[in-house]
């Protein structure tokens, strides 16, 4: 009944507040609504928006293009492989971003729609207070971000085109050794200062894409805890504002009518936050998976690099950069998901102190709805398997690190086996080499064990299914021979 009430009442005011098409162009979204706009995934624009949109997809493919030609053309280094990844993996990362804005785009018109109905249901200007305060937060992630973005930019500009520019104005005998990008392009535009201003300009292209991507889905989620810090705000003020009434008469329409629009402020934030996650999950997922990889290829080498920093200074002060740019931009991210649950555990801390013994059995069922949904804590998800927060991001960052241990570990081996300078030195480390081997196989054997039975029933199917049992003394509560994801969590342990 709740709910037909709240489609009721919205239908009601979405035409007279939707009407508004310049909402946007205010101070709190129209850095936002600029970005989007130059790179074609403004939801409200018509005109020209297809030619943005081409020239924003020629400039990421080719950007990826040249990136990956460059294995043909060199031979294969594991440096070459990470300076490449320096670059590759946040284009592929800007790709994500792009393509997902840009086939969700009716998506986030009706975030952009459900934005604009929250703000005009807004009745004093306490509650005004709050959804401003969030959407200031959303504008200043924005200037910051874009903030960084110049101040990196600005440093890349000097360390690349700096050895240029005082090979003309200050020559030598000998030309200045400049740095060059770990591209292919077949006509060598990389060596000369045009070639460098066309690819800082394509790095610029690429910093909008970014910024517009980002920005849009911090605004989302800002005004998300905006709507939250409301709920949480108009179910602490009920009976504060209604003190006197409660004692005289339990059936009180004004706490009533506030206790639902409580409601409906939730309802409609929990859709928002699902459409968040609708639009957001797969690109967040790959994005999460590629900075992995960066975040171990920019330690090894920054690793690398440290043993002749000297030599180096120029590599050292582009891998720190990158380093704190992947780093800041993953714990925004994070810090967005922590966000959401924090907010979401505020409305119902805030709907559980409430004195509902005090009020009408009317009132009671109405606070059922909000007492039992507030309980569960909204979040965004990775890979629906991980939770967005401060943890995941602490998760984040061991994982990498320990991928470029791992490396190290490797490498070290290889050090150790060429060391090796008699017969007898090569016979121990065979010996545990050995002995690895025989662990890895007897693992591999037991793992296969495990998995034989589902496996066969695919391949080779008999009347009854072979009978599937696990090999750890557990009781896990479900019936495993049902499902082959426990069978590879099985492997896995393993």
């Amino acid at each position: 009944m709740c709910e037909k009430i709240l489609e009721n009442e919205h239908s009601q005011k979405l035409y007279s507040t939707l009407r508004k098409m310049d909402f946007f162009e205010n101070r709190y979204y129209n850095i936002n609504r600029v970005l989007m706009y130059v790179i074609g995934i403004w939801p409200y624009q018509n005109s020209k928006r297809t030619l943005r949109i081409i020239l924003s997809y020629t400039i990421l493919t080719v950007t990826t293009i040249v990136l990956i030609a460059k294995f043909t053309t060199t031979k294969y280094d594991v440096d070459l492989l990470v300076d490449i990844f320096t670059f590759l993996i946040p284009n592929l990362c800007y790709y994500s971003g792009y393509c997902t804005c840009h086939y969700n785009m009716r998506k986030i018109k009706k975030l952009f729609d459900m934005i604009k109905f929250d703000w005009g249901e807004l009745k004093n200007p306490e509650e005004m207070a709050i959804i401003k305060k969030y959407a200031t937060k959303s504008k200043n992630y924005t200037i910051i971000l874009t903030v960084i973005f110049i101040g990196f930019f600005f440093i890349f500009i000097v360390i690349y085109l700096l050895p240029h520019l005082l090979n003309v104005v200050v020559p030598l005998n000998q030309p200045r050794k400049s740095k060059s990008f770990p591209i292919e392009t077949f006509f060598k535009i990389e060596d000369s200062i045009y070639g460098l201003v066309l690819i800082f300009f394509i790095i610029a292209s690429l910093g909008v894409i970014a910024l517009a991507a980002y920005g849009s889905f911090l605004l989302f989620i800002q005004h998300a805890c905006g709507m939250l810090n409301l709920t949480g705000f108009i179910l602490e003020h009920v009976f504060i504002d209604s003190e006197q009434c409660i004692y005289n008469n339990n059936e009180n329409e004004m706490i009533y009518k506030s206790i639902i629009r409580s409601i409906r402020f939730h309802i409609r934030t929990l859709k928002f936050i699902d459409f968040i996650k609708d639009i957001s999950e797969e690109c967040y997922t790959i994005q999460i998976s590629l900075v992995l990889i960066l975040i171990a290829s920019d330690y090894l080498k920054f690793m690398q690099i440290k043993k002749e920093i000297s030599e180096n200074i120029d590599d050292a002060i582009i891998c720190i950069i990158h380093i704190i740019g992947i780093m800041f931009s993953l714990f925004i991210n994070c810090h967005a998901g922590q966000q959401i649950i924090d907010h979401s555990n505020y409305v119902f801390h805030k709907a559980k102190v409430i004195p509902w013994y005090l009020v009408s059995k009317k009132i009671q069922k109405s606070a059922i709805i909000i007492l039992m949904r507030s309980q569960k804590s909204c979040y965004l998800e990775v890979g629906r398997t991980f939770i967005s927060s401060y943890e995941f991001f602490v998760l984040v960052l061991k994982t990498s690190m320990s991928y470029a241990t791992l490396k190290e570990l490797l490498e070290q081996i290889k050090f150790d086996w060429m060391k090796l300078e008699t017969e007898q030195e090569r016979k121990i480390f065979q010996k545990y080499a050995k002995e690895t081997l025989i662990l890895f196989g007897f693992l591999n054997a037991i793992s296969f064990l495990t998995l034989s039975p589902v496996l066969l029933n695919v391949i080779v199917p008999l009347n009854e299914s072979r009978i599937y049992e696990i090999p750890f003394p557990v009781e896990v509560f479900f019936d495993t021979t049902k499902t082959i994801q426990f069978c590879s969590d099985d492997f896995a342990t393993l």
